[in-house]
C-alpha cells in the first residue's frame, strides 16, 4: 500500500437537480454529485516491524522528489498531473496537465 494525501472536492453543496417528471432524466442530474479526489504525493514500502515501531513524529520518506507533479486521481482513476501548492493557510493542488479523453480510456 502506498502512502496518499486525500485532498476531498466538493462540487456543490446543493441538492441534486430533479427534472420535472415528465421529461426524461437527463446528465444535468450528477452536476451536483460530490465527488472524492485524492492525490499521490509517493509511495514506499515498509516491513510490518517498521510500521509497528512508528512513533507521532517520525517522517515517512517516499520515493518522489520534492517539487515533482503529483497524480490527482477520481475514483482510483488518473485525472491529472499537477504542482503542490499552498492557498492561504490550505495545500492545494495547481493542475498542470489533464488527460485526454483517449488517455483515460486506456486506464479503464
Amino acid at each position: 500500500m502506498y502512502s496518499a494525501y486525500t485532498l476531498t472536492a466538493t462540487l456543490n453543496h446543493k441538492a441534486l437537480y430533479m427534472p420535472p417528471q415528465n421529461q426524461p432524466n437527463t446528465i444535468n442530474m450528477l452536476l451536483d454529485v460530490s465527488i472524492p479526489i485524492a492525490v499521490q504525493l509517493g509511495q514506499t514500502k515498509m516491513t510490518v516491524r517498521e510500521l509497528l515501531k512508528m512513533k507521532k513524529g517520525q517522517v515517512v520518506k517516499l520515493n518522489s522528489m520534492a517539487g515533482e507533479t503529483v497524480d490527482v486521481f477520481i475514483s482510483k482513476k488518473m485525472l491529472a498531473k499537477g504542482e503542490i501548492t499552498v492557498v492561504g493557510d490550505k495545500m492545494a493542488v495547481r493542475v498542470s496537465q489533464l488527460f485526454s479523453v483517449k488517455e483515460k480510456f486506456k486506464q479503464l
